[in-house]
C-alpha cells in the first residue's frame, strides 16, 4: 500500500493501475485536494468535469458513479464519499487559481518516468472536498461543511491512468498534514 500524508501545496502522483483503490481523507477543517487524472497511454485522454457533467446531467456526482475524460470514457468509479456530495464539477478554482495550481503540478513535467500533458494542455481540476453554493444572485461560494477532518473519499481506477492530487487548505495549516492519500490493492474490474 502506498499511502502519504500531505501539507497544503504538496502533490502525491503515481501511475496506477485499473482496479486499484484510491483514498483521499481529510486531517484538518477546511482541507481537500485538487484531483488531475489522465489515461496512462494518452495524455490528451483527461478527466474531465464538463464530460462529466454531461454524461451524469449533475453537478455533484454521487457514489456508483464514473468520473469521465474528454474522450467520454470511464476513468474513475466513486466507492465512497462521506462528505456526500463532496466531489464537486462546479468551480475549477474552489480551491486554488488556476495558475497557482498550474505552477505547482507543472513541476512534474521534469518527471521522466511520469507523462504529463504540456504546460497549457493540463486539464482542469476536480475538486474534492470541496461544495459550491449558487445564491440567488448567481454567485458562487464555498459550502464549509464539505471539507471537516476525517471526511473520506475512495476512487477505483477503471483503467491504467496518471494520477495527481494537490493537498490544499483554506485554513491555516502551514507545514501540517491536511490530507492522507493512499492507494490499496488491485481489484477486477
Amino acid at each position: 500500500m502506498n499511502r502519504e500524508a500531505l501539507s497544503s501545496g504538496q502533490i502525491f502522483a503515481s501511475l496506477v493501475e485499473a482496479g486499484t483503490r484510491i483514498s483521499v481523507k481529510t486531517l484538518a477543517d477546511s482541507a481537500g485536494a485538487c484531483l488531475f487524472a489522465w489515461s496512462a497511454f494518452d495524455p490528451f485522454d483527461q478527466l474531465s468535469d464538463a464530460h462529466t457533467f454531461m454524461e451524469l446531467h449533475r453537478a455533484w456526482p454521487r457514489v456508483k458513479d464514473c468520473l469521465f475524460s474528454t474522450g467520454r470514457r470511464p476513468l474513475l468509479e466513486i466507492l465512497l464519499d462521506s462528505p456526500s456530495p463532496g466531489i464537486d464539477l462546479l468551480r475549477h478554482d474552489a480551491w486554488m487559481r488556476r495558475e497557482q495550481m498550474l505552477e505547482i503540478v507543472g513541476r512534474l513535467q521534469s518527471a521522466k518516468d511520469f507523462p504529463t500533458p504540456g504546460r497549457h494542455d493540463w486539464p482542469f481540476s476536480i475538486n474534492l472536498f470541496a461544495r459550491t453554493q449558487v445564491d440567488r444572485e448567481g454567485a458562487l461560494t464555498n459550502v464549509p461543511e464539505a471539507a471537516r477532518s476525517g471526511h473520506h473519499i475512495q476512487l477505483r481506477a477503471i483503467t491504467d491512468i496518471a494520477l495527481v492530487l494537490l493537498a490544499v487548505s483554506h485554513g491555516d495549516a502551514n507545514g501540517v498534514a491536511v490530507i492522507e492519500a493512499s492507494l490499496s490493492g488491485i481489484e477486477a474490474i
